[in-house]
């Protein structure tokens, strides 16, 4: 039962920092996370409750337009690889990776 065998549950602040860089967000957004035994790189996962009924191609053509023309470009990068692991992601100058291919 030690960490660097299992995959652990945990709480985010991922959630947190987004409403804090979009305010409307603010109580709209909950995270969580997994901690799995990889040496560098962290997942989280977000859940989101729209006003509105929303495809996820929606969701996912928003966040590629964010990562590409929003003030929050170099922060925020988009991948559509369908076979993309934990380790193609070690070394990006980015603080978040939106994964459309997951």
């Amino acid at each position: 039962r030690s960490a660097p065998l299992n995959m652990v549950l945990t709480e985010t602040g991922a959630a947190s920092a987004v409403a804090k860089a979009l305010p409307d967000l603010k109580a709209k957004i909950s995270g969580s996370s997994i901690r799995v035994p990889v040496p560098d790189v962290s997942i989280a996962i977000l859940n989101l409750q729209l006003s509105r009924e929303t495809s996820r191609e929606e969701v996912l053509t928003h966040l590629r337009e964010v990562s590409l023309t929003s003030p929050l470009r170099r922060q925020i990068d988009f991948t559509t690889s369908a076979d993309a692991v934990s380790s193609d992601f070690v070394g990006s100058r980015h603080a978040s990776i939106v994964d459309a291919g997951a």
